[in-house]
């Protein structure tokens, strides 16, 4: 079974999701294509994530970074930035 990929549940996904946008667009792939990469029907999950509303699984997660060629240093950078405005707004 697949774990959903969150940071324990941090109200910022919407960060989360235009960064994934950002980073598809970039690639120069439509929700359409990367729907179909990860084997889904239709693009509606994409636009949900990249909307804040979801999360991709772990497997999902891996997918996507290799469908639109996303540096894993900016991708743990943003994800870092996203987490210490969690923490310190909830300290």
């Amino acid at each position: 079974m697949s774990k959903v990929f969150q940071l324990h549940s941090i109200p910022y996904s919407k960060s989360l999701g235009e960064f994934f946008r950002n980073s598809r667009k970039k690639s120069g792939m439509t929700q359409t294509h990367l729907a179909e990469a990860l084997g889904l029907k239709s693009p509606q999950f994409i636009s949900n994530v990249e909307r804040g509303i979801c999360a991709y699984t772990s497997e999902q997660l891996q997918e996507v970074i290799l469908q639109c060629n996303i540096d894993i240093d900016e991708l743990m950078l943003h994800f870092m930035a996203v987490y210490k405005i969690y923490i310190e707004e909830n300290i």
